[in-house]
């Protein structure tokens, strides 16, 4: 975590609830509940257990998109939505967590996107509210427990996060985030 040269760093953001706060505002524009109701309702097939839930929206989303990264321009913050992902077969991971958001509010479990920047480099600057810093999607889920999912990573469990993910500071794309919250 030490910073290993001297550097520059600045922020175009005034506070990470604004940025939270217009990043939301982006990523609801992608969510599309009705692109995904019907898979999202086939997924869960009657499943009572969330975290069961959320496996098996992953499990369909996985069988319906495959991972490419698009990161130029606007595209390397803004996700597609759900029919323009299926409509390609592929996602990148602000493009997966989207997807996923949407078929877990089909189903009525709250979701919501979030950011962070993976491991084991420097982490996001808590001090410099932006964008910038970060260059990875996952999907939250808040609850007792709250559930972390990288939809982009096929070999951990619903509820674990990979290692580069895990303990890092996410910025969590609500209107109610108020700052940086760490993952488990």
């Amino acid at each position: 975590e030490a910073v290993r040269w001297p550097n520059v760093a600045f922020s175009t953001g005034r506070s990470w609830s604004e940025v939270a706060r217009g990043y939301h505002a982006i990523v609801e524009r992608a969510v599309d509940v009705e692109a995904v109701g019907e898979l999202a309702l086939a997924a869960a097939a009657g499943e009572s257990d969330r975290r069961r839930i959320v496996a098996a929206c992953v499990a369909a989303l996985r069988g319906k998109l495959r991972y490419a990264g698009i990161e130029f321009g606007a595209s390397a913050v803004v996700p597609v939505g759900p029919r323009t992902a299926l409509a390609r077969g592929y996602g990148d991971c602000k493009d997966q967590a989207a997807f996923l958001v949407s078929m877990l509010r089909a189903l009525g479990i709250p979701a919501t996107l979030a950011l962070l920047e993976p491991g084991p480099g420097e982490d996001v600057n808590e001090a410099l509210p932006g964008i910038g810093g970060f260059g990875h999607a996952i999907v939250h889920v808040p609850g007792d427990p709250p559930l972390w999912v990288d939809t982009t990573d096929p070999y951990t469990p619903v509820g674990e996060l990979p290692l580069p993910d895990q303990g890092r500071l996410a910025l969590i794309a609500s209107a109610a985030t108020t700052g940086l919250v760490r993952t488990p």
